[in-house]
């Protein structure tokens, strides 16, 4: 297993319903992402490894977002195709692996921000954000959604081992980027 997996496994990251509903699609991010976990470890040692590993989930999410967003119109094309060549029954067998992907990095990339503290009502936008997206590409419902990603962040918030120290985002980016 990967520093990377390692580290997830030991915040509690990897429990979370949203990763044990996709286990192959996890195995695939954890993939993807563990070369980048490890270059930034090994560039930024002095660096706090939750600090690392917000940086991959936040840029994981950003790009995520971003291939969701650029493909929105031609996966929403393909759906309406399929519904009509094939039926909704049968089109709902085809599945847009990017959208889950999205809802499960985001469901861990909230986990971390309860896990470390950081702001509550960022996070909260974050999560409204992207379940407005998800909406747009299926028949999630959006205040479901924003409230199963806000469940991530209340998980990792209990989870966590810290007390005092509060984390907001400027404060982390400032750290991260010194």
């Amino acid at each position: 297993m990967t520093d990377f997996a390692n580290l997830l496994n030991k915040i509690g990251a990897s429990s979370l319903p949203a990763i044990l509903e996709h286990p192959m699609l996890w195995q695939q991010f954890l993939q993807q992402h563990s070369p980048l976990f490890t270059n930034v470890k090994q560039a930024k040692a002095n660096k706090d490894p939750e600090s690392h590993l917000l940086g991959v989930l936040t840029k994981a999410h950003v790009e995520s977002s971003s291939r969701v967003n650029i493909n929105q119109e031609s996966v929403t094309a393909m759906w309406q195709a399929l519904n009509t060549n094939l039926g909704e029954q049968h089109a709902k067998r085809f599945k847009y692996q990017e959208h889950t992907m999205l809802y499960l990095i985001t469901h861990v990339w909230l986990y971390l921000q309860g896990y470390l503290k950081m702001d509550f009502s960022l996070a909260n936008e974050y999560a409204q954000t992207t379940a407005n997206t998800l909406s747009e590409l299926s028949s999630l419902n959006i205040d479901e959604t924003r409230t199963q990603f806000m469940a991530s962040f209340y998980l990792g918030l209990e989870n966590t081992p810290k007390t005092s120290k509060t984390h907001t985002v400027m404060h982390w980016l400032k750290r991260y980027f010194k």
